[in-house]
């Protein structure tokens, strides 16, 4: 065979293969591994269990203090924040999410909170107004300290200052 041929035979197969390798093991949608941090590790907290061996999921830690860690998620473009009270996922102005991935961010974490906590209930009033897609599911009085639940904000159009924030306010631990 000539070697051109075969030089171009593994040059297009390689290329085909690297492409086709990239729509197989693609990274998932910001909103899919948002979600997927949100319940493996906001979730799993909650309910007092530990992170695998960090780096978890390849997240990069960022900043340690007392009662508070914080990691970037290099694949969402996001960073995670955990203290003894909360756990909190954010994005920022240029990597904040979209209006189309954020109403899709808000779908997926709707069961996810359902199932894990059906204690806490729709509320309709958590919002930050209009342009922005917000969810909350809450228990307890508003500003209160038994105030407990889950939050989502997203404010894609706001100029010099788009972002999003999910929160989970840890419940109470059993007694």
């Amino acid at each position: 065979m000539n070697k051109i041929i075969l030089s171009a035979i593994v040059v297009v197969g390689g290329a085909v293969g690297y492409m086709a390798g990239g729509l197989i093991w693609a990274p998932p949608p910001r909103d899919k591994r948002i979600a997927t941090l949100f319940e493996e590790v906001c979730v799993t907290q909650a309910f007092g269990e530990e992170l695998a061996t960090p780096p978890y999921r390849g997240l990069v830690r960022i900043k340690s203090f007392e009662g508070m860690r914080m990691w970037v998620d290099p694949v969402s473009a996001s960073f995670l924040e955990m203290s003894d009270a909360r756990c909190e996922i954010m994005t920022h102005d240029p990597n904040a999410l979209s209006r189309r991935d954020a109403e899709k961010l808000a779908a997926r974490i709707e069961p996810i909170v359902l199932d894990s906590f059906p204690d806490l209930a729709f509320d309709p009033d958590v919002t930050l107004g209009d342009g922005t897609v917000s969810r909350g599911w809450m228990r307890g009085e508003a500003f209160t300290n038994e105030r407990r639940g889950v939050v989502f904000f997203a404010y894609p159009e706001m100029e010099d200052g788009a972002g999003s924030s999910l929160t989970l306010f840890y419940p109470d631990p059993p007694d």
